[in-house]
C-alpha cells in the first residue's frame, strides 16, 4: 500500500501521451487505480446544492427517518 504523498508522485509518472503504453497499461505497471488518474477534486464552494436554501433542513429529515428505520432502502428515503 502507498503512502498518499507517495501515490502522487506515482501519479505524476503516468503519462497521457504516451504512444507506446496505455494509460490502463501504465497503472497496471505502476500498480495504481486507473480512477485516481481520472480524478479532479471540486472545490466545495462550487457545489451550488449545498448551499441551497433547506439543505440542512432536507438532510437532518432524512437522518431522523434513517434513524427511525435503518432497515429502509434508498428507494424508501428518497420521497
Amino acid at each position: 500500500m502507498h503512502s498518499s504523498l507517495a501515490l502522487c508522485k506515482i501519479r505524476s509518472c503516468v503519462d497521457r501521451n504516451d504512444p507506446e503504453f496505455s494509460i490502463v497499461e501504465q497503472c497496471l505497471i505502476l500498480d495504481i487505480n486507473r480512477s485516481g488518474i481520472y480524478y479532479k477534486p471540486v472545490d466545495r464552494l462550487s457545489v451550488p446544492w449545498k448551499l441551497s436554501k433547506g439543505y440542512k433542513s432536507r438532510l437532518k429529515m432524512v437522518d431522523d427517518i434513517y434513524t427511525e428505520h435503518p432497515f429502509y432502502s434508498t428507494r424508501r428515503l428518497a420521497v
